[in-house]
């Protein structure tokens, strides 16, 4: 069931999306930025309201002393047990003491409560309501002008605080919060002196301090809520840029998930912005259309590839009416379209050309030399030339149209199908392995220089000779050089231990087991270069085949040995070698008997003929049973016991290890086994 699509809303809820998780840490942020600006603005706003009460009480102490100076001129002083300014007796201004200062102990229209303090006499001791209370010497007490005592004296109330009249005599005045008339005052405090200059009594301005946290706690909240105004509005408009941001960047995903879908969209993707995603946007069009053109490209390549392949021959078996050889080539590039080419022709009936070359570089230049090369060798073969004059003609024709300044590495050779001989030149290229006697090595020979590296060189043929059953395997360096992980190369001892454990089986099966062990070797490496190989097994022709042809039954394999031996002893057949063919057919037509028909009845067919130097000879085993390749099954473990071994193979083991060599081939419905064995010295 296909999953259903979250709206933007639940995304961005649930905080998987990238404007979501930047909005959440802007939240934050204001968040902590209120908590301290709350902090800071309450500390600053009591102690601004701090400095501007204290002004405030400095002005109204002035003012009173202005009043009270202009009031009466003369000193203060203490006269029994009273604080007077000359004759003016400082009190609370009530009816009962109407000739005292009017102005104190009483709260003004700003709140601000102004009180006078005396300083104590000697005897430390002043009555308080009824009670008599002790206060240290020095202390400054509050006059109650309006309470008298028994003998008629001003009762005495507040104190200053030791510390306060400590400061005050020292410095003269003193702020700061004082338990004044019983409640929390914020206090300004100026020492009264005599015309001596000595303290006689202390004026007082106060505000009480619920008054001062009322107007920090006014003046907090209005600052907070002007924050918090600011910050509303500033994460409404960093929401709303996270907002645009965001649907930006949901277009580009869903624009870029097209794309990963394999869709190379033809509109463009508009976001109308000229920020950074802007900037990525033009990218992802600049992307779009360098994959669309790549894809083109890729497209183009894939039918240069077709065509390449075309070139080639790649019809197996080439020439299914010769029986004289068996041939096999296959090249697998490393790009879509690769340099490397393999090239097979008749010249005539008894001359073929087997060609393998390499050009330098990849790509489509490459292929387009590689045609002109293959064109050049293949058109100076056909008129008979011998190798190393074609080689001269076409060199000489490349370095006229080499507008890349590549060349190519290269090895042709002409077969004489009828006595095996081969003319071949080697333009720098791998040397060849070839097999003699069951054993493959490389092929030993000059080296001539690369083809459309130099003009006017002028390349030397090179002779060898194949014996019935030898084989030529051909290859480019893509094979040697083929490199795993580990950067180790696949390698020349490798290639040779390979061949030499399969030097039985088909020429098809040697190259796909060649191909398969490279690409097991290199594992999740890199293909750098492409793959070819052309092996080549002759077989020998212009032989008079005898032959016999019977029921596939094990009672006719007397009468198929007889032929056989009555055509050896024709031929002048040593005794040992004679006895070797008798146990191969012996095995080989068993085989057929019981098992190529499944019950149905059969023929088979066996052919002898004399080989070109007329010392070997060439069986040819044929029948049209099912489809099946002895030489398959790998070798039986013959060291271990009869009872230990598995059941099957050590026929065919027997056969490989006294014939020179065995081959299969599925040709015309048919299975053909083929045996050569040298018959004397």
């Amino acid at each position: 069931m296909k999953e259903k699509k979250e709206s933007r809303l639940e995304r961005f809820f649930s905080f998987r999306t990238l404007g979501s998780k930047l909005f959440l840490s802007v939240v934050v942020f204001c968040i902590i930025i209120v908590i301290a600006v709350l902090i800071i603005v309450s500390r600053f706003n009591i102690t601004t309201v701090e400095d501007l009460i204290l002004t405030k009480l400095k002005t109204d102490i002035n003012y009173l002393e202005d009043i009270i100076s202009g009031m009466e001129e003369s000193e203060w002083h203490i006269e029994d047990g009273a604080l007077y300014k000359g004759e003016v007796l400082i009190g609370d201004g009530t009816e009962e003491n109407a000739n005292t200062a009017p102005f104190y102990e009483a709260e003004s229209k700003s709140g601000t409560f102004v009180y006078t303090f005396m300083k104590c006499g000697d005897e430390g001791l002043e009555w308080t309501g009824d009670k008599k209370t002790g206060y240290q010497q020095g202390h400054f007490i509050r006059i109650a002008g309006t309470t008298k005592g028994p003998d008629g004296q001003s009762i005495v109330g507040t104190y200053i605080d030791k510390k306060v009249s400590d400061v005050l005599d020292r410095d003269g005045e003193y702020s700061g919060a004082a338990n004044v008339a019983g409640g929390q005052i914020y206090c300004y405090y100026k020492t009264l002196k005599n015309n001596a200059g000595e303290v006689v009594g202390v004026i007082v301005a106060g505000r009480s301090m619920a008054a001062l946290s009322a107007a920090a706690s006014r003046a907090t909240r209005s600052i907070i809520i002007l924050v918090v105004i600011i910050i509303l509005i500033v994460g409404a408009c960093i929401y709303l840029l996270l907002n645009r941001s965001t649907k930006l960047i949901e277009n580009m995903e869903d624009y870029l998930q097209r794309i990963g879908r394999g869709e190379l969209p033809e509109d463009k993707l508009e976001l109308n912005t000229k920020d950074e995603i802007g900037d990525v946007a033009v990218s992802i069009n600049e992307m779009v259309e360098s994959l669309r053109e790549g894809r083109r490209i890729s497209g183009e390549l894939s039918v240069a590839a077709d065509i390449q392949a075309n070139l080639l021959p790649k019809i197996f078996p080439p020439f299914p009416e010769r029986t004289d050889f068996d041939l096999y080539a296959s090249m697998n590039p490393a790009k879509e379209v690769g340099g490397d080419f393999y090239d097979f022709f008749m010249i005539d009936s008894d001359h073929l050309a087997l060609v393998i070359a390499d050009v330098s570089g990849k790509g489509v230049p490459a292929a387009l030399f590689m045609v002109t090369a293959k064109t050049l060798i293949k058109d100076h073969g056909m008129l008979g030339m011998s190798a190393g004059d074609v080689f001269t003609r076409a060199n000489a024709l490349m370095c006229e149209s080499n507008d890349y300044g590549l060349f190519v590495t290269g090895w042709l050779g002409i077969i004489e199908l009828s006595t095996g001989k081969v003319d071949y030149v080697n333009a720098g290229h791998n040397p060849p392995l070839i097999s003699h006697n069951g054993q493959f090595e490389y092929l030993k020979g000059k080296h001539d220089f690369v083809l459309a590296g130099m003009e006017g060189v002028k390349y030397r043929s090179q002779e060898l000779t194949l014996k019935p059953g030898d084989i030529l395997y051909l290859y480019t360096d893509g094979v040697t050089e083929s490199t795993n992980a580990d950067k180790e190369l696949y390698g020349n001892q490798r290639l040779l231990d390979y061949v030499n454990e399969h030097i039985y089986d088909g020429m098809q099966e040697l190259c796909e087991g060649i191909k398969a062990q490279t690409d097991e070797f290199k594992g999740e490496a890199e293909q750098f270069d492409d793959i070819t190989m052309v092996a080549f097994r002759f077989i020998g022709g212009n032989e008079e085949y005898r032959e016999i042809v019977v029921d596939a039954k094990i009672e006719n394999i007397p009468a198929i040995t007889a032929f056989a031996d009555a055509v050896l002893d024709e031929y002048g057949c040593e005794m040992k070698p004679k006895l070797q063919i008798d146990v191969a057919l012996d095995e080989i037509a068993s085989n057929i008997a019981m098992y190529a028909y499944k019950g149905h009845t059969g023929s088979m067919k066996i052919q002898i003929g004399q080989l070109e130097d007329k010392r070997s000879v060439i069986i040819r085993v044929i029948d049209g049973g099912m489809p099946f390749d002895p030489l398959q099954n790998a070798a039986p473990d013959i060291t271990t016991s009869a009872n230990e071994r598995e059941i099957g193979g050590l026929g065919v083991h027997i056969v490989r290890n006294t014939m020179d060599s065995v081959e299969y081939k599925y040709e015309n419905s048919k299975n053909v086994l083929v045996l050569t064995k040298k018959i004397k010295n």
